[in-house]
């Protein structure tokens, strides 16, 4: 199997850092490009929101991810992406649109009870992306 590319969604917590730098130094023994995924969450679902409301978090979700590629190893390729949605499901469609090989992603331990042992998000993903994932706790 050749990994080519892999995806990291990233929130700024330190599971996702941990993924990172996980991530980072498989991309570098595989010479594979790094995606880093910021899905920015618009509270009030049904809710009208404004354009600044959405202009607002979105910038703080380029800074997320700019700050992770900021901390990259030199040399690496690094592919940027801020969505606005819900992380599970944007995840899987980005995780497809992208064709990534790989999705390393941090694991918070937080979410549903169907999901006591990892995260909902981590669990959703392995219950529905076409890729290997690697969760890094």
């Amino acid at each position: 199997m050749e990994i080519k590319k892999i995806l990291v969604p990233v929130d700024g917590s330190k599971p996702s850092a941990r993924a990172f730098d996980c991530a980072c130094a498989m991309a570098r023994g595989m010479g594979a490009k790094l995606v880093l995924l910021n899905v920015v969450i618009i509270p009030g679902f049904r809710v009208e929101v404004k354009p600044e409301d959405i202009e607002y978090v979105t910038k703080k979700g380029r800074a997320v991810v700019d700050d992770f590629a900021g901390k990259a190893p030199e040399g690496l390729e690094i592919e940027k992406k801020v969505e606005i949605g819900l992380p599970t499901t944007d995840l899987v469609r980005i995780a497809d649109e992208e064709k990534v090989d790989l999705i390393v992603m941090g694991n918070s331990g937080k979410g549903a009870i169907s999901s006591f042992v990892i995260g909902s998000v981590s669990h959703y993903a392995l219950q529905h992306v076409n890729c290997p994932v690697v969760i890094v706790k």
